[in-house]
């Protein structure tokens, strides 16, 4: 049995004249006998009753009809429930970024290529978000997180930028005590970053003095570069810091790290993309770190 045999089956049904149901749907008549009579040995009964050229359903007729109109009315329905899947493919994922990040655009671009109809909104934030308005948020701290609903993604060492020139660069590293009577250049003091860099100063012993406040990294650096202070920048995602005019210098004491984290609402029901993006942000990172381990290496 075809889905064709039953649809001329339901217009023969309707229009109760073999003749008009063979025009109405374009086939010749003995096509649209030979169909109906093939349908009904199929069954092992008559549906219709005859009369010359027309016919009516009998008993068993109506009960194929019925049947037969459902079948029809569920595919026009799946037809409609695929088509509106189709033009509405592209779903969005929302992710709160919360610190300061260029290799951020690198992976949205690649995992776009790879899911070209994911859409992505992405939305800058002082600090850890309260409410449910996003589905991913990137946000840094001193210490680790991994529950089921942070992951930390990158440990980053934090080190010291100053000016070529200056007495403390040919050290290669240092005590950030040894820092304690530099002037410093800081992010403002809503950053996340500024008050770990805070932090770290307190946990070497001194209160730095921040002479220079600036709203984003890249002033910070440029500042640096032009011998208006010193800074603590982290060691990797921040951009290509070790440039012309510009010293990079490991702390050894105190360990001055801070933990890229991953985290999503507690209620979150992911779905299948936005799951996909929560493993490739994680492969992704630590794909990074494996390489930033590999050039301290070399």
């Amino acid at each position: 049995m075809e889905l064709q045999q039953l649809k001329y089956f339901q217009v023969v049904a309707i229009m109760e004249n073999v003749t008009q149901a063979a025009e109405a749907l374009h086939i010749s008549q003995p096509a649209l006998s030979k169909s109906l009579h093939k349908l009904e040995e199929e069954y092992g009964h008559e549906l219709f009753d005859r009369r010359g050229r027309n016919l009516r359903l009998n008993e068993y007729g109506k009960i194929l009809l019925s049947h037969t109109d459902t079948i029809f009315q569920e595919i026009s329905k799946s037809r409609m429930e695929i088509e509106e899947l189709s033009q509405n493919r592209t779903e969005t994922i929302t992710l709160l970024i919360n610190t300061a990040l260029t290799t951020l655009p690198q992976l949205v671009a690649s995992f776009t290529m790879l899911h070209p109809d994911v859409r992505f909104n992405l939305r800058q934030s002082e600090s850890t978000p309260t409410n449910n308005h996003y589905d991913f948020s990137l946000d840094v701290f001193m210490s680790p997180r991994d529950d089921q609903n942070h992951v930390t993604v990158l440990p980053e060492k934090i080190v010291l930028a100053d000016r070529d020139t200056h007495p403390l660069a040919q050290r290669g590293c240092i005590r950030l005590a040894e820092a304690a009577g530099e002037r410093f250049i800081s992010l403002s003091r809503s950053s996340v970053f500024r008050q770990m860099m805070d932090r770290y100063c307190q946990i070497a012993g001194f209160e730095h003095t921040v002479v220079l406040e600036s709203f984003n990294y890249r002033n910070s650096k440029e500042l640096v570069r032009l011998n208006m202070g010193v800074s603590l920048f982290p060691e990797h995602t921040w951009g290509h810091i070790d440039e012309p005019g510009l010293t990079l210098l490991k702390i050894t004491d105190p360990p001055c790290v801070r933990h890229l984290i991953l985290s999503w609402p507690e209620d979150s029901d992911f779905s299948p993309i936005q799951e996909e993006f929560r493993k490739y942000f994680i492969r992704f990172f630590r794909d990074l770190a494996e390489r930033y381990e590999l050039a301290e290496e070399d």
